[in-house]
């Protein structure tokens, strides 16, 4: 794992900082980016971040386009609140999230 610290010209866009997180991340040579949050507790089963490169992976048409997450209890489960996702989706739309989306 490797820590990238990106500066961010802007306040009140957290999309905004994510997007450009992880598109510095892709352009260090990244190949996949999970976004979480301050109190996100990762878990300490091994293999876990292979099972979301698996799925990935198995995608198609298009191998590796696409966002997974994982499956947790608390905050809201009713949406994906931690993304995966490829180098790929940032390939393809140049972009994590799309500006029009500045917030949540």
């Amino acid at each position: 794992m490797v820590l990238l610290q990106v500066s961010c010209p802007y306040t009140g866009k957290p999309a905004w900082a994510q997007s450009d997180a992880a598109m510095a991340a892709f352009k260090e040579g990244a190949d996949y980016v999970f976004r979480t949050n301050d109190d996100t507790e990762l878990p300490t089963t091994k293999g876990w971040e292979t099972v979301l490169i698996s799925d990935l992976r198995s995608r198609r048409p298009v191998p590796n386009l696409g966002v997974v997450g994982p499956i947790h209890s608390g905050g809201n489960t009713a949406i994906l609140t931690h993304d995966f996702t490829h180098r790929t989706h940032a390939v393809i739309h140049g972009f994590h999230y799309p500006r029009s989306l500045p917030t949540w």
